[in-house]
């Protein structure tokens, strides 16, 4: 049998390098769970750079080690208790009366539930990856037919001059290009819930009645964090300000890249 861990995964990776570990408390992560869900592009993201890539090849080892020891205890525990009970304790405790009889059904039950929890997530995956392809096909036809009605696009280029333009042409191009009020919500995907966004002002456009920053990652969705807290009360004062049936209002997005 395998020895038992006595160190968790983030203090593993805490005693192979201070900077891994110092990225992971940035973004949060330091439950062996969400550890062991992080992709290669994911540690590519937190740890950047040539000069990690030893780094974030070890950090996949102990990693992909982690797994196969949480994996097998609960394999083994099973095995040993069937050795250790005889055939016919366990039958006698399965039959009406026996202490183990409501057990199964319990079991069966938790099951059907767990495969409709599972049936609702994927369907809900389905859903996000569907508006991703329309995010991006709807870029590629933004520039021969902007629609006013259209209010997201695909992903941004990482360099802040790239982002500035395509920030201008979005906004000319897509809703808050017309004469209807609107709230510019600009996405920023980043791990980084310290992450500051560089001061892109569309404040000259008269229609943008808001301007307002997201934090957010394709596995984990919005971050929570102080950049979305403030985001969600500038919106809603914006939305209680301009709430009048005069007024017609398109929440303009658009995806940037750290």
């Amino acid at each position: 049998m395998s020895q038992a861990r006595t160190m968790s995964l983030e203090e593993e990776i805490r005693g192979l390098s201070p900077v891994a570990a110092h990225a992971l408390a940035c973004a949060e992560i330091t439950d062996d769970i969400e550890i062991q869900e992080l992709t290669r592009a994911d540690l590519n993201e937190l740890l950047p750079g040539v000069q990690h890539f030893k780094l974030r090849k070890k950090i996949s080892e102990l990693i992909n080690k982690s797994k196969q020891d949480t994996a097998k205890p609960i394999a083994l525990v099973l095995n040993e208790l069937k050795e250790f009970l005889p055939v016919d304790v366990m039958e006698n405790a399965l039959v009406p009366g026996g202490v183990l009889h409501g057990y199964l059904p319990i079991l069966r039950d938790l099951e059907k539930q767990l495969a409709k929890a599972l049936d609702f997530i994927q369907a809900h995956v389905g859903l996000l990856q569907s508006y991703i392809g329309e995010e991006s096909m709807e870029a590629q036809s933004s520039a021969a037919s902007p629609s006013v009605d259209s209010a997201t696009a695909g992903n941004q280029p990482s360099n802040v001059a790239g982002a500035d333009t395509q920030l201008q042409r979005g906004i000319t191009g897509g809703a808050a290009g017309g004469n209807k009020d609107v709230i510019l919500v600009v996405m920023h995907h980043t791990f980084d819930r310290c992450f500051v966004a560089s001061q892109r002002s569309a404040s000259h456009y008269k229609n943008v009645v808001e301007e307002v920053n997201v934090l957010f990652h394709d596995s984990m969705g919005l971050l929570r964090c102080e950049t979305n807290d403030k985001a969600v009360t500038l919106i809603h004062k914006a939305l209680q300000k301009y709430s009048s049936t005069t007024y017609k209002h398109f929440v303009a997005t658009r995806g940037y890249f750290k």
